[in-house]
């Protein structure tokens, strides 16, 4: 279970995780838990998304503390439970916490989850893979078709542009020029 409840972005840079999951164990079923909002951003990314119920899973990434959810882990006897050890919550709960210090911007927030997902096979004495960076979106027909007419318009040709999305919340400090 790979657990990520907050905003779009974070979210999106949790997909690399995800895929580095799948490598490092290709035979598990990865189940992805992120606000509802986002299902259909990150559909596809899984095999299978938002369980119903949180005791059939031996093993819990969570990479967002919210809503108590460390805790819930534990009293329905996730035996591994795997996160960012920043809140509280955190501390308590996650037995195979790591500690991090993403306000300090010195890593991206996709390499800060793979740390995460490093642990992981650490744990299981699994070696630690090359990192790959990709994160594959499912879009609509429509949709596909809204961003076409946005890049047509602009007179940008297919593969020659790159989205830039410098905004946050301002929970962390932000990166300098240089790490842009």
């Amino acid at each position: 279970l790979v657990v990520r409840r907050d905003k779009i972005g974070d979210t999106l840079l949790t997909l690399p995780a995800v895929t580095q999951l799948k490598r490092y164990f290709p035979k598990s079923e990865i189940v992805f838990l992120c606000a509802p909002s986002l299902l259909p951003l990150v559909e596809g990314a899984t095999d299978k998304l938002s369980p119903d119920e949180l005791k059939s899973f031996q093993v819990a990434i969570v990479l967002w503390e919210k809503e108590g959810l460390s805790r819930k882990l534990l009293f329905n006897r996730v035996p591994l439970r795997f996160g960012l050890v920043s809140k509280l919550e955190s501390v308590l709960f996650l037995n195979c916490g790591t500690c991090q210090k993403r306000s300090l911007g010195e890593k991206s927030e996709a390499e800060y989850n793979l740390d995460i997902v490093d642990q992981v096979a650490k744990h299981v004495k699994k070696p630690l893979l090359d990192r790959k960076f990709s994160i594959t979106l499912s879009v609509s027909i429509p949709e596909k078709q809204k961003a076409e007419a946005i890049i047509s318009g602009l007179n940008l040709k297919e593969k020659q542009f790159t989205i830039f999305h410098p905004g946050q919340a301002g929970s962390a400090l932000n990166f300098t020029a240089e790490k842009y």
